[in-house]
This record gives C-alpha cells, structure tokens and sequence, in this order.
C-alpha cells in the first residue's frame, strides 16, 4: 500500500507535488490498493460553491478513473457541491469525502427534482460494479424527490458513513447483488432502502446469465447487509420486495429505527417491509415506535401492487421493540404470509396493543422465548403482558415458548412443542399435560387429517364444556371398531362393554362410590326411547319400587 499526498481542494498523482494550493493543507493518507490511483474532483472544475452545477465535474473524473479504477476525493466546502443532473457511475471507483483524519464529510446537493444523484445500469445480470461511495453527505433540495442512489444490473456496492436525506428514495437497488451499508443515516425519505419492487417504472428483465438465464426473474436483489445505521423520520425505512426466483439473504444488524411523537411521519405504517424474501435475519436493531404502525411486516404482497410471493426463513431475534400505543392496530410482528422464526426479543408495548400477529394460513411459523413488557408512560414497565401473541385465520400451526408473566389467549390451531413450558406443555407425544401456572384457553378444538373438527373443550364461564360438533361422541380403545362409550343427545348414552362403578370393595361406612338411578314419586307411565336390546332403569319412592322397562311395558319389585 503506498501513500498519498493530498492537497485541500486538490490531489495530485505525484506524492512530491507538496505545495497545497491557496487556503490548503496537506494531509498524508493511506489508500486500499483496490483504488490505487486518487484523483481530486476539483481538478475536473468542481466548484463545490452551493450554486454551480458540479454534476459534468463529477462524471468526468468518474469516467477517467474507470479506465484504471481509483478514488474520487471530494473534500468538504462550505456551501457543497450541486448535482443538478444524473452522474453515472462506473465500475471500481470509490467516491470519497471528508477530510483525512477527522469525521467530516462532504456536503453533495441534488437540486436536479425526480432525478437520481448516482446511477449505474448493467447490461447484463450481476455486471461487476465494486463502487464504494463513503463520508457523503446526500440531499434533495425538494423533499421528497429523486433518488440518491439507483443500482439495477450490478454486483458490488458500498455505503459507508454517508447521509441520505429528503429523497423520494434515498437508495434503490435491484437486478444485483452483494450490497454493504455500513454506518448510514437514512433520513425524511419516502422510502429509505427500496430493494426490488417497482415505484415509478417498468423494468424489463434481462436476459443473459444467471442460474434462472435471468429473463425469468423478476426484480431482486440478493446478498444485502444493512448495519450500524440510523433510520429516522422515514414514510418506510426498508421496503424489500423480492422474487421467488431469487437466492436472498438479507441481514438487518445492529440498526436504529426512530420517529418522532410530537412529529408523526404522515402516511407511515411500516418500518421494515418485507415480501417475497428467502433467507433473512433482523437481529440486534432498536425500534421506538410512539405512534399506530407495524413495526416489521412479513408478507407475499409488495407496497406497489407488485406480488413477489411469501416470505421463508425470516429470523428475527434479539430485537428491541418499545411500541407506546395503546391500539390492537399497533403490531410490532406481523406475519401475514410466510415463514418467520421470531425468538429472543424483548416487547415493550402500550396495553391494548399486538406485539406479535401470526396471519398465515399455509406456512408454519415458530415463536420462541421473547420477553414481554407493559409501557407505562413516566413509569417502569410492568413485567408481562396481556395477549402479546395475537392469532388470525387460523394458521396452520403456531409454536410457542414462552417467559415472564404474560397471559396468553390462543384462538388457534396451535402446537405447543416446548417441553419446558410452565403453563401448558407436551408430556409425550400428542399428550398435553397441565403446569403449574395458569393459561388462559377458550376452546381445545381436536381435528382430523382433514381439517374437520372432530371433539371441542370450551370454558362457558367457570364451567368446563365438552361439545361434539353433531349430535354425539364416542370413546373407544385403540385399535377398536365399536365405540365403548358412546354419549349422544337422542336420548340415552351407552355402554358396549360391562360398566364398572368403583375399583374395589368399598366399606360399610363409605359415603362415596356408589351408583345411582333417577327416581320417580310414582309408577311411571311414559315409554323409553328405544336403546337397542337395553332396558330402562328407575326407582319408584312413593310405594319402594324398582322399576325396569321391559317386553313393552313397566315391571316393579318390591324393596323392603
């Protein structure tokens, strides 16, 4: 690696040329052999001014450099440079601002409306690109408009310690892969991170290379790592609407997620959106969401009427969401159509709100061990939580673990697979077996391999209900053909074996253990319902009789 002389305002190739130019220092730094040759934008008439349109500048000394590759130093002025048009990027270059040896960075005005600051488009799948652009400081001079960063056909791309501010989308990559953003603020944008989807424009995919031949793929963007970043005050922090031919991989890490209370960001409702995505993981972000929204949606629908399909494989764990509202509307994970392996998280939310929601009806989700707290405004939160796991259209099957001191509602088909969980768990396999504490269950629904309701529990008040779904059930031994016990409401019950009362002998003093028959204040007069070579039973009090019903009418004996 070999070092430069940097001139303030100015570079020169030759590390003798030591004389800065007016108002300059010299500063010595050291350059990744990857961009061995540093050119200054200035040299290409940038005047950096806040007023002169420095976008030819810049795509002059981009377009020399990519014959050799090399860095582009844009060092810091007062008033920053204006890009008033589309500077198109070229391969191996990295676009570096600041001054060596401090935090600065460059200011970078893009007063060009719906344009795009920095574009590169591929003609081909994954074209190499290895553009790093560093210590810039981005923004729309109209909030709202353009693009910061537009990528389509690449492969290779850095952002680091930069600033996105004011843009309709501050960076928006598809068609690509291998993306790193490290250290970025991602501010007052309508979209923060777009990935894939369509917002304003068609594209057309193009054919070539690629494992799928490309034209089957729709738009994408695989391999992205977004870490140590700040996203605040954003209509949608990330919006990732992927594609079902795609590879994935997606890691959100270490991220901050805000916005403001008194500000409420108009037309928000989603910080991270997700859609059509394999393999991901969200671990280790903070979210504060003071104001109704989802914090993390999972879903087969993009945000602009694009479909790339479900979700599979979203991990998110070691998460920290603190949601204030106090709205059922108010959900910090939303699975509406996919796969989500949602674990070690920790939940602060206003009462009333829905931590989790699991939405699915086809895909299998798992909820693990997460924690669950109750906001309290000016206060400590309160340990638990009531109803944080809120199930819809009864997913196909939902595993819980579980900790703190939270009530759980569960109206779903459920699986609980956990053997230490301490309410309710599996003793062995399809046993379910009581804990020690208390879980709260409105019905246990049992069901066939065809989905059809077969035997209901329900809880009417503080009595337990058992309710077949027609006019009986029946309990038989495993393996038998004819019910043993049959309980039906046409008007008798019965026995196929011999019925038992009691285990033993039971003791002359006993008060308990005996069977009893109805009885009746004189000779019964009506005809029982026929029971299929069985006969009625009853005792008669007022003349001590034992009544059985039999050969069409009612015989007595006499009890003294």
């Amino acid at each position: 690696m070999s070092q430069q002389t940097i001139n303030v305002g100015t570079f020169d190739d030759d590390p003798s040329a030591d004389t800065p130019r007016a108002g300059g220092q010299k500063i010595n730094a050291n350059f990744s052999d990857l961009y061995p040759r540093v050119v200054s934008v200035a040299d290409y008439g940038a005047k950096g001014d806040g007023a002169t349109d420095d976008s030819q500048a810049f795509t002059t000394a981009i377009a020399d450099l990519g014959t050799t590759g090399g860095t582009l130093r844009v060092l810091p002025t007062t008033n920053g440079y204006v890009l008033a048009n589309t500077v198109t990027l070229v391969p191996h270059v990295r676009i570096l601002g600041g001054m060596v040896g401090t935090d600065d960075v460059s200011l970078l005005l893009c007063t060009g409306g719906a344009k795009t600051a920095f574009n590169f488009t591929g003609t081909t799948e994954s074209e190499s690109l290895n553009v790093t652009l560093e210590r810039l400081d981005l923004k729309s001079n109209q909030a709202g408009t353009g693009i910061g960063v537009r990528l389509r056909n690449f492969s290779g791309f850095q952002l680091v310690n930069c600033t996105l501010d004011y843009f309709s989308v501050g960076l928006w990559v598809d068609w690509g892969q291998v993306v790193w953003l490290q250290n970025n603020t991602i501010r007052f944008c309508t979209r923060g991170l777009q990935v894939g989807g369509d917002i304003s424009q068609t594209i057309t995919p193009v054919p070539g290379a690629g494992i799928r031949g490309g034209s089957y793929a729709p738009n994408f963007c695989d391999d992205i790592h977004v870490v140590g970043g700040s996203f605040s005050q954003n209509q949608t922090d990330i919006n990732h609407s992927g594609s079902q031919y795609a590879l994935g991989g997606f890691w959100l890490v270490g991220n901050k997620f805000y916005e403001s209370g008194a500000s409420p960001v108009s037309g928000k409702t989603y910080y991270v959106h997700i859609a059509g995505l394999k393999n991901a993981l969200i671990t280790r972000n903070s979210f504060e969401v003071p104001n109704i929204r989802t914090t993390i949606a999972i879903s087969n629908t993009g945000l602009d009427s694009d479909t790339p399909g479900p979700s599979y494989g979203i991990g998110i764990r070691n998460n920290s969401i603190l949601q204030t509202a106090t709205s059922a509307s108010n959900i910090g994970i939303d699975v509406q159509r996919g796969q989500a392996f949602i674990d070690a998280n920790t939940f602060e939310c206003g009462g009333g709100s829905t931590p989790i929601q699991l939405e699915d009806t086809i895909s299998p989700s798992f909820v693990g061990y997460n924690h669950f707290l109750t906001f309290s405004t000016g206060t400590s939160p309160t340990e638990g939580f009531t109803n944080p796991i809120n199930v819809t259209g009864s997913p196909a099957v939902g595993h819980f673990g579980y900790t703190g001191t939270s009530t759980y509602t569960l109206p779903g088909k459920i699986t609980l697979d956990d053997p230490t969980f301490p309410s309710l768990k599996l003793a062995a396999a399809g046993v379910l077996q009581a804990g020690l504490n208390t879980i709260l269950i409105d019905q246990l629904r049992f069901f066939d391999s065809n989905g059809t309701v077969k035997f209901i529990h329900k809880m009417s008040g503080t009595t337990g209900q058992l309710v077949p779904p027609s006019t009986s059930y029946s309990i038989r031994n495993n393996g038998d053909t004819a019910d043993n016990l049959l309980i039906s409401d046409a008007g008798h019950s019965t026995f196929r074996l011999s019925a038992a009362v009691g285990t033993a002998t039971i003791a002359t003093s006993a008060t308990v253990g005996f069977l009893y028959i109805p009885t009746m204040a004189a000779t019964a007069s009506g005809t029982p319902v026929s029971a299929g070579g069985l006969v009625a039973l009853a005792f008669e009090t007022g003349g001590n009789h034992l009544m059985v019903y039999t050969g069409g009418a009612w015989k007595q004996v006499g009890v003294s």
